[in-house]
């Protein structure tokens, strides 16, 4: 795997194996936001992530935590749900800084890995600020999601609680995948999974709400340490 460069919009951009999966952006017309999960600044009551607004669901006995894996080579968060159906906990970074504009250009990448892919409720990508329920009472947003009692994963743009959505992978416990989404300030929206193309919408895009970054895992059943693990998030915009 190399590292390549492209110019975008006048910024020096990288990216790995795939021409649309960024690793870095420079320019003054860049704006980014890069958590590889190595370090994470935490409350110091709750233990929660500072630079987050953190939703935490606990049923029952147990508790439902955001922490760096132990042990983990280029840092991993892993959220890891309390032992009840419907435990679990989202993370929606404080701010707004993304918002589709024609000729902008944002790019979002992460690689996660799942403890239980059926059993289970998940969302990542960008999302409208202040939702307490990703999983389930989104809004507005660009993201990818499995809901419970399939493997199935989903790529979604959703504009005012209405969605297009397009069938991405057929997820396998304990894997890793690279999601990605690209807008590339036409109105066409993007979903990559491990490079691979798998989804184009240009229905449902929510131009008119600023968005962030977005992260839930919920138990789609009763059962104990089940989670999701991202190894880090990056998002670019790329202004024209």
């Amino acid at each position: 795997m190399g590292t390549k460069s492209k110019w975008i919009n006048g910024a020096l951009c990288f990216y790995d194996t795939y021409a649309q999966r960024l690793v870095e952006a420079f320019g003054n017309n860049v704006h980014k936001y890069i958590d590889d999960f190595v370090h994470m600044p935490v409350d110091d009551t709750t233990g929660d992530p500072s630079a987050y607004t953190c939703t935490v669901v606990e049923v029952g006995d147990g508790d439902s935590t955001m922490t760096l894996k132990s042990d983990a080579q280029t840092g991993w968060l892993r959220i890891e749900a309390a032992g009840n159906d419907n435990d679990g906990a989202q993370m929606v970074l404080k701010g707004e800084s993304w918002k589709l504009t024609a000729g902008d250009y944002i790019y979002f990448n992460t690689r996660i890995l799942m403890d239980e892919v059926t059993q289970s409720d998940m969302c990542i990508g960008l999302v409208i600020g202040g939702n307490t329920t990703l999983c389930g009472g989104m809004t507005d947003g660009i993201y990818f999601r499995t809901v419970d009692g399939s493997a199935a994963l989903t790529f979604v743009t959703e504009k005012n609680s209405t969605e297009t959505e397009t069938a991405a992978a057929t997820l396998v416990a304990a894997t890793t995948y690279y999601l990605t989404i690209v807008c590339d300030g036409t109105g066409t929206v993007y979903g990559y999974v491990n490079g691979t193309l798998v989804a184009s919408h240009t229905t449902n895009i929510p131009d008119d709400e600023a968005l962030t970054v977005g992260i839930a895992y919920l138990n789609g059943a009763a059962q104990a340490s089940k989670g999701l693990e991202v190894d880090y998030v990056k998002v670019f915009g790329i202004m024209n």
